[in-house]
């Protein structure tokens, strides 16, 4: 399994490649979790296009992604689902839990929603 990361404004992107089974789930969890952490962004953004793979173990690491960006009031998007992927998430019920999009760019969009809108600073005196 690999990982490609990237900020886009208050959302982590990570783009998985491989299988997302039971040896590396919690290796998984764990790096979305410290991406989050690092940027201190709230919402997370995971790219599918690429997992070949993904058992309940992998369902599992992103339901507990899911509940940590919403209790922190964030959002956890997904896209690039297809094929078998696609299917077990389907399956699973959990196309219902999250926001899907078909591409990336709508799928940051979709995070931002979760964000509150900046407001303006006002100078103290």
């Amino acid at each position: 399994m690999k990982f490609e990361d990237s900020v886009a404004d208050q959302a982590v992107v990570v783009c998985v490649e491989g299988r997302v089974d039971a040896s590396n789930a919690t290796l998984f969890e764990g790096h979305c979790k410290r991406q989050m952490t690092d940027h201190q962004r709230r919402s997370l953004v995971l790219d599918m296009s690429k997992v070949e793979y993904l058992s309940s173990a992998g369902l599992r690491a992103i339901l507990s992604l899911g509940k940590q960006t919403q209790a922190g009031g964030g959002k956890l998007v997904l896209c690039g689902l297809s094929g078998v992927v696609r299917e077990i998430f389907a399956i699973s019920g959990f196309l219902n839990l999250f926001p899907v999009a078909d591409t990336l760019l709508r799928a940051v969009g979709l995070a931002m929603d979760a964000a509150p809108p900046s407001r303006p600073r006002t100078p103290r005196a």
